[in-house]
């Protein structure tokens, strides 16, 4: 994957390069699916609290949450490929606590627990 930042550390865009391969290992078709970030809120991301190993484990099978490594949350993400005649927009809404932190995301609830 191919990873663009914005000017405040956050993750602008990301394209991802997918190849397909014939039984005697020979690509036989390549396509690029494109995630951006145009806007992000000030808050803190919640996923900052997740191991940072496990956010680039899951990245490698989900390339659209290479986002969850930027400080901030996304307001929206535009999807493209070639195979989609005009780019997808999915607009984030989130609340959050007096603290500050995410505690939802659409319908994604987040439970903040101290560890001892």
């Amino acid at each position: 994957s191919n990873i663009v930042y914005n000017g405040e550390s956050n993750i602008a865009k990301v394209s991802h390069i997918t190849k397909n391969y014939n039984s005697s290992n020979q690509v036989i078709s390549t396509y690029t699916d494109v995630y951006e970030y145009p806007t992000f809120d000030e808050k803190l991301n919640p996923y900052l609290v997740v191991p940072k190993d496990y956010n680039i484990l899951y990245a490698t099978f989900h390339p659209e949450a290479v986002v969850r490594l930027s400080p901030n949350n996304p307001k929206s993400m535009k999807f493209s490929n070639a195979f989609l005649p005009a780019p997808q927009e999915t607009m984030y809404s989130y609340t959050y606590d007096q603290q500050g932190y995410v505690i939802t995301k659409g319908t994604q609830r987040f439970l903040y627990k101290e560890i001892k």
